[in-house]
């Protein structure tokens, strides 16, 4: 019998994400609904790309305790179809969903629970002047989907993320996936974008590549950092979401301005690339890092606690 039976007239508790299923999102909450489900919580995935009617959520109401989604439009889409906010959680997973659940007029205080996946959105919620301090969770990995041996030597540099994505102001291109491209030239190095690539097949991609890089300005998580680190790849970027939480353990940091990220980059994939034991020895650090602070194992907790 589940642990959370007596508070719900004896049966498991049922989450439904409401969310967009691909990409960073779909391997996020297929796993939180894999993990959820190891602890007695039945989750699924609704998309919110489809459309449902009325009555179709009338039932979803029925059968679900609580809906998980972003602050925004998602939890706006929610409301519409006569989901109170007693039974929404909303997580923010960059600063932009705080921003737009202030322009979407959402209530963060009246929400079942409101969570963010970085200790530095909590300073930006306050910044914002939302009173209700939200609960931090982590993303997470599943350590053994993406391990493998590290490579033997540096020849080939991956970009594992969206190469171009604008900030609030529509115009900031906070992703600059370009930049990547252009320290692996002046590095003398190969280099591979991960088109083609969906994230139920990434182990792939990492098994081409041999580091990858970050190149974003805003970042709350960088889920690349963390899949490569795991595969063994050397993770380089700039010092946000992942790599700014856990430093140098998690990878090798690079300067944000785009002159020095470059010039800095190229002599630090140089240097790798003419020491082989070095970079081997590096991504083997990194990769037993990973193991020990990223795998789901170790960061479900405040997820339970954050839907539930």
């Amino acid at each position: 019998m589940s642990k959370f039976s007596s508070e719900l007239a004896g049966r498991a508790p049922r989450v439904a994400f409401f969310t967009y299923p691909d990409w960073a999102f779909g391997s996020i909450h297929e796993a939180l609904c894999r993990e959820l489900y190891k602890v007695g919580i039945f989750a699924t995935i609704l998309d919110w790309n489809a459309t449902y009617s009325h009555s179709e959520f009338d039932r979803l109401r029925e059968v679900y305790d609580v809906f998980v989604t972003h602050p925004g439009s998602g939890v706006n889409a929610l409301l519409k179809y006569g989901i109170p906010y007693s039974q929404i959680v909303a997580i923010a997973h960059e600063v932009s969903d705080i921003q737009s659940g202030l322009q979407h007029r959402n209530d963060f205080n009246a929400f079942k629970n409101y969570a963010v996946i970085n200790p530095k959105l909590t300073e930006a919620s306050a910044g914002f002047g939302i009173e209700r301090k939200p609960a931090v969770v982590q993303n997470g990995i599943h350590f053994d989907w993406y391990y493998m041996p590290p490579p033997e030597s540096l020849r080939t540099i991956g970009y594992a993320g969206s190469v171009t994505s604008t900030m609030m102001d529509g115009v900031t291109d906070r992703k600059r996936g370009h930049l990547s491209l252009t320290l692996a030239n002046q590095a003398g190095l190969k280099h591979s974008f991960a088109e083609g690539y969906g994230y139920r097949t990434m182990p792939m991609f990492y098994k081409s590549v041999d580091a990858v890089v970050m190149t974003s300005i805003q970042e709350a998580c960088g889920l690349p950092m963390m899949e490569a680190a795991a595969a063994g790849r050397l993770p380089v970027g700039t010092p946000v979401g992942i790599l700014e939480q856990h430093g140098t353990f998690a990878g090798d940091i690079l300067p944000m301005n785009e002159v020095d990220l470059v010039k800095e980059g190229a002599n630090l994939f140089r240097y790798y690339a003419n020491n082989r034991l070095g970079f081997r020895i590096r991504c083997s650090t990194v990769q037993d890092y990973a193991r020990e602070h990223y795998d789901w194992s170790k960061v479900i907790e405040p997820w339970i606690n954050a839907v539930i």
